[in-house]
């Protein structure tokens, strides 16, 4: 009797039948698996045979054709050997082109997989919690990178990342349903599961260092905050801006010398750019001007971006993190910027009227949909006001 073909794909290749494991023992890096990889892999077209002999690197032999003809027909034989004499037929041709026949009978892990991130992400968007079960299944077949053992081969890596980013962005969905319900203990857990999944992450280090944050666990945030930094820094790589954001969250180390400190201070104020800092500190800086304000003094202008639209809160924070990248670099050393929330900024702009308030605020406007593809959906909406004056469309 023939079995049904079980493909396992996400992390160690494995082709079952009956639960018994027939690549156990099999050089798995011979042409003939990375043929059925790729056809498996592209098993929703049929793949010519000068694709598949470019692909397989068949082109230098002599008779690139008959190699083909080859792999095939020993590939046929395997899959015969261990399931049945009608497994052959996984593998179809039609005239010059092969591929993989869907008509058969064969569970594939990616499939399920796919299945699973759909109803994960449909339960929470009915705001329900019956997202467990299909996440937990998301969790187990998930065992590693796509074909991980094919790392070698160029045309593995479109479909790798499309299923790594498949569980992250599925993840950072549940992510945000978890932090509105203040779940974070709960949410804490998956994040170390997941990341033990993926591996380096910024987005999901990110997430797991605020999650932190909201569960009280300063300390052990500002460790993994630092072996964030650390890697970036080891790797040469350009540490992003959110993570300077969140650095300035947290308390520095206060010092014996504090004409060592002030001078810090000093060093980092002259730099050619906007002062960036998290909410807290620009509610306190707001509280002093407003004191200020008090005193006769030059005249002192909160602006205020905004996006709105109907997008998802990952399409909204994504043009939220392009919007607060492009002020920062436009906005002059003396100014203060805060990114309020993904979808709010606010910058404290100082020495410049109202004309030139409205000059400026109308440049960055022009700007940003300028440099940046923004979907006609998405509306940012801006307007400032005098400190203790009257807010000005």
């Amino acid at each position: 009797m023939e079995e049904e073909l079980k493909i396992c794909t996400l992390g160690k290749f494995e082709l079952k039948s009956n639960d018994v494991n027939i690549t156990e023992g099999i050089k798995l890096e011979s042409k003939r698996w990375e043929l059925f990889q790729y056809l498996v892999t592209n098993k929703h077209r049929s793949i010519s045979q000068e694709e598949i002999i470019s692909v397989l690197g068949l082109d230098e032999n002599s008779d690139p054709v008959g190699s083909l003809s080859s792999l095939v027909y020993r590939l046929r034989n395997t899959l015969k050997e261990a399931i049945g004499s009608q497994a052959g037929d996984y593998i179809r041709r039609s005239g010059n082109a092969y591929t993989f026949n869907v008509e058969k009978s064969f569970w594939l892990d990616i499939d399920e997989f796919e299945k699973a991130c759909e109803l994960t992400n449909k339960a929470i968007e009915d705001n329900s919690d019956d997202w467990q079960e299909s996440f937990e299944q998301i969790l187990n077949l998930y065992q590693g990178d796509y074909l991980e053992e094919a790392h070698l081969c160029d045309w593995v890596w479109n479909a790798r990342n499309y299923y790594s980013n498949q569980l992250v962005s599925t993840f950072n969905k549940l992510a945000e349903h978890l932090t509105h319900q203040n779940k974070y203990e709960e949410l804490w857990d998956y994040y170390t599961k997941v990341n033990q999944l993926i591996g380096f992450d910024e987005d999901l280090m990110f997430g797991m260092i605020e999650t932190l944050l909201r569960m009280g666990k300063v300390g052990f945030a500002h460790q993994k905050l630092e072996e964030l930094i650390e890697f970036f820094e080891e790797n040469d790589l350009i540490i992003p801006l959110k993570i300077k954001v969140l650095k300035s969250k947290f308390p520095k180390n206060n010092s014996d010398n504090p004409g060592l400190v002030l001078e810090e201070i000093k060093q980092s104020l002259e730099e050619e750019k906007a002062y960036i800092c998290p909410p807290e500190t620009f509610t306190d800086i707001f509280r002093l001007e407003i004191r200020r304000s008090s005193r006769e003094s030059p005249p002192r202008f909160l602006s205020f971006f905004r996006i709105d639209g109907a997008y998802d809160e990952t399409i909204l924070e994504k043009v939220g993190n392009n919007l607060f990248e492009m002020i920062t670099k436009q906005l002059r050393s003396g100014d203060i910027i805060c990114r309020w929330n993904n979808k709010q900024i606010i910058a404290l702009l100082t020495g410049l009227d109202e004309s030139e308030i409205e000059k400026v605020m109308k440049r960055l406007y022009n700007s940003f949909y300028y440099l940046y593809n923004i979907p006609e959906e998405i509306e940012l909406k801006k307007y400032f006001s005098e400190i203790e004056g009257k807010s000005k469309k």
